[in-house]
């Protein structure tokens, strides 16, 4: 009797891999809306920060750096990033928010806004899953 050997899936098309495309897809139009209203350099210079770090980690996981470079723990640096993001995502959206602005600021807000809540919901999701499942292969924890 043969035993099925799982298949390797790649991390585009993993759950995790589409949560951090989408991440960036909502960081990026913030961070267009925020120049088109020459909003404060602070609000383009946090998001422009967390694009250059999303697309880094993007990056390392397509190409499978993490697992070749085993020196460091990268999904607790995975998990550290995904909270610093959230709570500067969260600041800056509060801060576009609060005074009467344009609505390019408001609109780039209110996407920071989205893209720190999908974050919290990426954090308690992956936070359930083991070390060595980032892939997409079967998740036992908590997803709740």
């Amino acid at each position: 009797m043969q035993t099925l050997k799982q298949k390797h899936r790649p991390f585009c098309f993993s759950v995790k891999g589409q949560v951090k495309m989408l991440r960036l897809a909502l960081t990026v139009t913030s961070m267009a809306f925020f120049i088109i209203a020459q909003a404060p350099e602070p609000y383009i210079v946090i998001t422009g920060f967390e694009v250059a770090v999303i697309f880094f980690f993007i990056i390392l996981y397509m190409l499978r750096l993490d697992r070749l470079i085993d020196c460091l723990f990268w999904p607790l640096l995975d998990i550290i990033n995904s909270m610093v993001t959230a709570i500067f995502m969260i600041i800056i959206s509060v801060l576009a928010l609060i005074p009467e602005t344009t609505t390019f600021i408001v609109l780039g807000g209110s996407l920071c806004l989205t893209a720190a809540i999908g974050n919290r919901v990426y954090l308690r999701w992956d936070s359930g899953c083991q070390v060595g499942e980032e892939y997409g292969e079967k998740c036992s924890g908590n997803r709740t």
